[in-house]
């Protein structure tokens, strides 16, 4: 008898070997992005608590630079702009289906738009998640710089409407259905603010 299989023999056994070589080197390789996001969601929660406890900045205009504000608190000065509303689709809260809602805010000073994240609505949610109280001029909330991500295609397809269904959040589309731009950042709304909706 050879020492060796047959080469049909000795070509399955390498491509059997090379499929788990990469499934281990797969299955490691999650082990370790999980443990580095562990990290990161750990240094933001951190970072978080830090800012969470500082005096909220006040903001009448826009500021030097948003990226030094993330997670920081602040209180923004200036006026609702009652339409559009958009909806950020595919958000789960306790398990059901629902949307982000976000209003505009115009900035006093130099009328820079930032969109303000209100909370979240139940999808089959017959009223509308309109402003109730869109005569005050200053909110609270906390500064989040977000990240679009992969995609495909576009963020929404009807810009038209009074309230705007979006599959992801895209402030450059929003830009572009205001006809104005729209600040790099957003707005977490404090909870239990006049206008807010769900906490989560």
């Amino acid at each position: 008898m050879p020492p060796f299989g047959t080469r049909s023999d000795n070509i399955k056994q390498f491509i059997t070997i090379s499929l788990f070589l990469a499934g281990l080197a797969l299955l490691l390789g999650l082990g370790l992005w999980q443990l580095d996001r562990g990290r990161q969601k750990s240094r933001i929660q951190q970072t978080v608590s830090v800012k969470s406890r500082a005096v909220p900045l006040a903001l009448e205009r826009r500021p030097r630079s948003w990226k030094e504000l993330q997670y920081s608190p602040v209180k923004l000065t200036g006026k609702w702009l009652g339409k559009p509303v958009f909806k950020l689709a595919n958000r789960f809260y306790r398990h059901r289906p629902g949307y982000d809602v976000y209003s505009l805010f115009q900035l006093k000073l130099d009328n820079s738009i930032v969109a303000i994240n209100r909370g979240w609505v139940e999808r089959n949610r017959t009223r509308p998640p309109t402003l109730q109280d869109a005569s005050r001029e200053s909110l609270s909330g906390v500064v989040y710089l977000p990240s679009t991500g992969f995609t495909l295609g576009p963020a929404t397809t009807d810009s038209k409407a009074a309230q705007v269904e979006l599959q992801y959040l895209d402030l450059d589309a929003i830009s572009g259905i205001v006809g104005q731009p729209v600040e790099p950042a957003v707005i977490i709304l404090k909870e239990n603010s006049p206008n807010s909706l769900q906490y989560h």
